[in-house]
């Protein structure tokens, strides 16, 4: 893809039907928080919901192959988002 392909729009029936929205105003009680804090070098207490552990927080992946470490992200999405 050339570098330039962020101002591509796509026009087609499924594009149309599911427009990707990118990004979304946060209520204010959740402006300065984030949904993973951890993996942005902050406490747990500043997430969005600190209760729910971030996923490195549940995941070990440095010892993991590719396909080790994707399967662990899908199972470690399951866990945060129960």
């Amino acid at each position: 893809m050339p570098d330039d392909h962020a101002g591509i729009v796509r026009r087609d029936p499924v594009a149309e039907a599911y427009p990707i929205i990118t990004e979304v105003e946060k209520p204010e009680k959740e402006k300065g928080k984030y949904l993973y804090p951890v993996e942005y070098g902050q406490p747990r207490s500043m997430g969005i919901r600190p209760e729910k552990p971030s996923i490195s927080a549940t995941t070990d992946f440095s010892e993991m192959g590719l396909g080790q470490r994707i399967r662990a992200t899908k199972d470690a999405l399951e866990r945060v988002h129960r």
